[in-house]
């Protein structure tokens, strides 16, 4: 199952329509779901192999102010304009299940899912999205921005924390990786002044191990040209030391 949170400025009547009127726009060429059913506080969406997501409206913000402080983990906080998330009044509780024995695999139900929400803020003026397995918070425009123009939209579906170590190094770590695309996260650390480099290449491996459809092996050398050798190996993962990661170093 797919979970998406879809802050609102105003609590807004589900009209299971609009959204599809959204979805046809937003994605042209992308199948289309149906809508099966829409009454006040929810509507229910299905594609043609049965793929179904309930949209349902909470008339009142994430608790405990849960969303607001994730947004400092997306990748949109650290772009220069900035990733502050407008307060929100209300939002909607967007979930999709894949249809038994679904043969499609983990990406496509992720990506049909992330449509649908970013359908949801073209038909709402949603203020952000909080992907909560990502642990991120993610402006509506950056979300619409990245869900429009990415075949696989890893960034929406992770969040990013940034620490220095103890020799100077920069490192970054994705989240949520495993929980929602079933591999395991990732460090990528590099000297203080190729930071931008280590956070493209960590979502270029991101990329390449989803759509590889299993983890890299322990001890496996990567790079982004034939001559360069980067060793994979597996760490406790600094936020949680139950879980490993696999770190990679740039030179």
């Amino acid at each position: 199952m797919q979970l998406s949170f879809v802050l609102l400025a105003r609590p807004y009547d589900v009209d299971g329509a609009a959204i599809v009127a959204s979805h046809a726009r937003l994605f042209a060429a992308a199948p289309r779901p149906l809508v099966s059913s829409s009454a006040g506080a929810m509507a229910e969406l299905r594609f043609a192999d049965g793929l179904t997501t309930h949209v349902a409206l909470m008339p009142a913000p994430v608790p405990d102010g849960e969303a607001d402080g994730a947004a400092r983990f997306s990748l949109a906080a650290f772009r220069r304009d900035g990733g502050a998330v407008a307060p929100h009044a209300a939002h909607l509780i967007v979930t999709t299940h894949s249809p038994p024995r679904d043969a499609s695999g983990r990406l496509d139900p992720l990506v049909r899912h992330t449509r649908i929400v970013a359908a949801c803020i073209d038909a709402y003026r949603a203020v952000a999205v909080y992907e909560g397995n990502a642990g991120a918070t993610h402006p509506a425009a950056f979300y619409l921005d990245v869900a429009t123009s990415s075949d696989v939209p890893l960034m929406l579906w992770t969040g990013i924390s940034v620490a220095q170590e103890p020799d100077g190094r920069t490192s970054i770590l994705s989240l949520g990786a495993e929980a929602t695309v079933g591999i395991p996260d990732m460090i990528v650390s590099a000297p203080p002044a190729r930071g931008n480099d280590a956070l493209v290449f960590l979502f270029d491996m991101l990329s390449y191990v989803a759509s590889r459809g299993a983890p890299l092996p322990d001890g496996d050398t990567v790079g982004r040209n034939a001559d360069e050798r980067l060793r994979v190996h597996y760490v406790a993962s600094p936020i949680d030391p139950a879980s490993q990661v696999a770190r990679i170093d740039l030179a």
